[in-house]
């Protein structure tokens, strides 16, 4: 779906950010070349305590995923969950 959107917006900004843990590295890099978005800024934490990492992005998040934010020219954010 999202190399879909950049293919259609290509200045659109976008980053990815895997909460997943550290010694998943390997299967994160895997995901982002089989759908094509490993040239698209994405970040992943060291930290393996990915309850704090999740919190500290949204207090109300635990854990369901996909989860997507979209912020408006105002910055106000926009929650997805997708099932």
């Amino acid at each position: 779906m999202m190399g879909e959107v950049l293919a259609l917006n290509p200045d659109l900004p976008f980053v990815l950010v895997s909460t997943d843990s550290i010694e998943t590295r390997e299967d994160a890099l895997e995901f982002l070349i089989d759908y094509n978005l490993h040239e698209i800024q994405s970040w992943m934490f060291a930290d393996s305590f990915i309850e704090r990492l999740r919190y500290s992005i949204d207090p109300n998040w635990y854990g369901e995923l996909p989860r997507s934010y979209f912020f408006d020219t105002n910055h106000k954010m926009i929650l997805t969950v997708a099932s």
